[in-house]
């Protein structure tokens, strides 16, 4: 395997550092339809799992270094009193959860499964 070694990418107008492209992309990411429990779009996404109503893990093909990565998730579409969010202690280097509850009172935060449920993983890749 070849490497190419630059220190900057440009558009011809505009100039970066390729440190910020490979430190601030995100390594992994999912569009999930969790109503039929299937993926839509994803990057370095194997797979994803239904573990019940408004409760699904995304794991990552090529892992991260550590569980220190950021998850960053939400809901989109339809009713927007809902949010999305990981469970702390379920983010792995292979997996990341996403919870997605409804944010009306009335409901008293249950878990509530979404059509547009997206999420993303930025940090180091293993």
């Amino acid at each position: 395997m070849s490497n190419l070694v630059v220190s900057n990418i440009s558009d011809g107008t505009t100039t970066v550092g390729t440190g910020y492209v490979v430190n601030g992309s995100a390594k992994a990411w999912i569009h999930y339809n969790g109503s039929s429990a299937t993926i839509a779009e994803s990057n370095n996404i194997s797979s994803a799992t239904d573990n019940g109503t408004g409760d699904y893990t995304a794991y990552i093909s090529n892992d991260m270094t550590s569980s220190t990565y950021v998850a960053i998730n939400f809901v989109a579409g339809g009713d927007d009193r809902r949010a999305a969010h990981s469970a702390r202690d379920e983010l792995v280097a292979g997996s990341w959860n996403l919870i997605c509850r409804s944010a009306v009172v009335a409901d008293n935060n249950a878990l509530t499964d979404e059509n547009k449920v997206m999420g993303a993983v930025f940090g180091d890749l293993a």
